[in-house]
């Protein structure tokens, strides 16, 4: 037997000195701390008994320990040099083990001997590796973007196919049955897989790498850890995100579902363990586990345990119990490792707008990465499709913004407008490949293509007598039609990049909007151009018609906000602020109000008859691109640069 663990217990008792403060309740959830390696420690699993526990160094070496004598009672080499992930099987037996060069095997824990090496073919690490939940399957996802399914008893490879591509795979999980998988890694991107390993939906709200994934118990939903210190709880399947929950200020490196369901533990590079309830996404108790990264959360089979792996070497040890007593947030003792600017003012307010009222969205749907630039919505308005920054347009019922259906540009170049067939069946967009895509709202097929642009789109509108209008960066403004996919007619008149059309609700004339203030109404039937609207000087990012079409409203890149009658003359303009810029506007259905939104997510409400700013909403942290109504009257809706859709309840912004 070994007895390293005398000197290890030294070195827990003055962690908790340290900690001071902290240091009755580090001995009520400590049951003990042990030091592994310098190196730090992977992963750390538990014997199916719960009185065993197994850690990897980082290196070669995996130790056992003994719950009940606190000693290393065990240890022995992995078949290569570096383990950086390991699983035991759900009978016990099989100790599940990968790392560098492709290293992956099953090892038997009564001879301590590898049993199977599954040969993947990869050269690279792997970093995550798990047994299914009936043990029959090994899943693992290589740093070569390639996912792995193996037979456990043989290891025989029986499916292999691609993870988001162009990134390393940290995350993996799946559910019970396999047939769904998800990944992430090293930029954010994250995809959904079916059982065959085909794509299936890309993970919507994340802007950087993701680290950790977990199945729920139940295997309806899953969590994932992201470097934008968040964690995050989705549907299998749907993909519908239900928690967005803000995990302190630091990367969350590793999530864990508890077996009762009940709750959600994430680890953070500061070495602070937070317990979340599950249900709701609140907090429920926190803790200073280590002094660095926690790299792997478990536990034991009875429950009893939390197992937590650091990077500072320490594997922990707690009492379940103890840790879901409730308690404040703590900050994580920690040091910044990288640069410090002296330059740096944290305290300079960015947003130039003070006097004004925070609101948040009832619910919200989360675009996979970076902006949602638009959005439109079915004439019944009870689906609404996207036009996301990550080269993708989705579906969401209204109701409460779940997934229905989505289409990829196949040229992976950032799709800028969207537009939906007023009957709700099918979907358009447009962006920066200067093609317009036709796609099935509830399949995701492509059924066909608009070409003739020479330069990226912004501007999409469906028409009510099934015509397709576009605005580009080549100044041109396009007539399709939208059955038979063919160009009707062009309209030349800008001599500006073109940023937004619309169509009055008679389908007569087109309004379109550009840079250098120009604002114009054209005829649809003959194509020409009747009339320029006067009074915006900057770049017009946005313009619309009010719902019965007797109004005109725009918003510029100077600030302006100008409303018009729908020939054309202006009734008032106004400034959101002196130091923003106007990106969005809208007009209430009972055109009482006009709402703009600027570039630090401030939403300015204005009387639409004299153009009195009557207040100021702090609706967003980021630029804010669209604002349109529900049917219904009750929601004002609006989408951002931080890839979110809200639906805010619409008397809060007029009261």
């Amino acid at each position: 037997m070994f007895n390293m663990n005398q000197i290890f217990k030294t070195s827990a008792i003055a962690i908790a000195v340290l900690w001071g403060a902290h240091a009755a309740l580090h001995a009520q959830l400590e049951v003990n701390s042990y030091y592994v390696s310098s190196n730090g420690v992977a992963e750390a699993v538990s014997s199916k008994s719960g009185t065993k526990f197994f850690a990897a160094d980082n290196y070669s070496t995996i130790r056992m320990f003994d719950l009940t004598s606190f000693d290393v009672v065990d240890q022995f080499e992995a078949p290569f040099s570096e383990v950086k992930t390991m699983d035991i099987d759900p009978q016990g037996n099989l100790l599940l083990i990968g790392g560098k060069d492709g290293g992956l095997s099953i090892m038997d824990l009564n001879t301590k001997k590898e049993k199977l090496a599954l040969k993947s073919g990869s050269i690279d690490y792997f970093y995550v590796a798990r047994f299914s939940a009936d043990g029959k399957k090994v899943v693992a996802a290589n740093l070569d973007t390639m996912i792995y399914v193996f037979n456990a008893s043989t290891g025989t490879l029986e499916k292999k196919f691609k993870g988001p591509s162009d990134i390393w795979i940290w995350a993996l999980t799946f559910d019970k049955t396999l047939s769904y998988f998800v990944a992430g890694g090293s930029d954010g991107k994250t995809e959904m897989y079916d059982s065959k390993g085909n794509f299936y939906k890309k993970i919507n709200g994340f802007t950087s790498t993701v680290w950790s994934a977990d199945a729920s118990p139940d295997s309806k939903e899953f969590a994932i850890g992201c470097w934008d210190n968040t964690v995050k709880v989705y549907e299998f399947g749907c993909g519908y995100m239900r928690l967005d929950i803000k995990n302190g200020d630091k990367w969350v490196y590793s999530v864990k579902w508890s077996p009762d369901g009940k709750y959600i533990l994430s680890g953070d590079e500061g070495g602070v363990l937070r317990l979340w309830n599950a249900s709701d996404g609140k907090l429920n108790s926190a803790y200073q586990a280590h002094t660095s990264s926690i790299e792997d959360i478990r536990f034991s089979p009875d429950m009893k345990y939390v197992i937590t792996s650091g990077s500072d070497g320490y594997m922990k040890v707690l009492n379940y119990d103890s840790l879901k007593t409730p308690t404040e947030d703590v900050l994580a003792v920690y040091e910044d490792p990288y640069y410090d600017d002296p330059y740096y003012d944290d305290t300079y307010n960015y947003n130039p707008v003070v006097d004004g009222v925070t609101l948040y969205p009832a619910y919200s749907m989360y675009g996979y990465s970076g902006a949602v630039d638009d959005f439109d919505f079915c004439s019944d308005g009870t689906k609404f499709a996207t036009a996301e920054n990550n080269y993708t347009s989705s579906v969401y019922n209204t109701q409460d913004a779940t997934y229905i259906s989505i289409s990829t540009n196949q040229q992976n170049n950032v799709i800028t407008c969207v537009a939906f067939e007023p009957k709700g069946n099918k979907v358009a967009y447009a962006g920066e490949e200067m093609v317009i895509t036709i796609y099935d709202a509830q399949s995701g097929n492509t059924l066909n293509t608009l070409r003739g642009h020479t330069a990226s789109v912004y501007g999409l509108k469906w028409t009510s007598d099934n015509k397709i209008i576009s605005g580009a960066t080549d100044n041109t403004i396009k007539v399709w039609d939208a059955n038979k996919g063919t160009e009707l007619k062009t309209m030349s008149g800008h001599t500006e990049w073109i940023w937004e059309v619309d169509v009055d609700p008679k389908n007569k004339m087109v309004l379109s909007c550009a840079s250098g203030g120009e604002l114009y109404l054209w005829d649809i039937k003959s194509g020409k151009l009747k009339t320029k609207l006067t009074g915006m000087t900057g770049t017009i990012f946005d313009c619309g018609y009010s719902t019965d079409g007797k109004y005109i409203v725009a918003a510029s890149w100077d600030g302006m906000v100008g409303l018009y009658d729908a020939k054309g003359k202006s009734k008032w303009i106004a400034n959101t602020s002196s130091n923003t810029w106007a990106y969005a506007v809208g007009i209430s259905p009972d055109n009482k109000y006009v709402f703009a939104g600027d570039n630090y997510g401030n939403v300015f409400v204005y009387d639409a008859s004299n153009g009195v700013l009557k207040k100021t909403v702090f609706a967003s942290t980021s630029t804010i691109n669209a604002i349109k109504f529900t049917k219904d009257k009750k929601s004002i809706v609006i989408s951002d640069d931080a890839g979110v859709v809200g639906f805010f309840n619409y008397d809060d912004f007029i009261q």
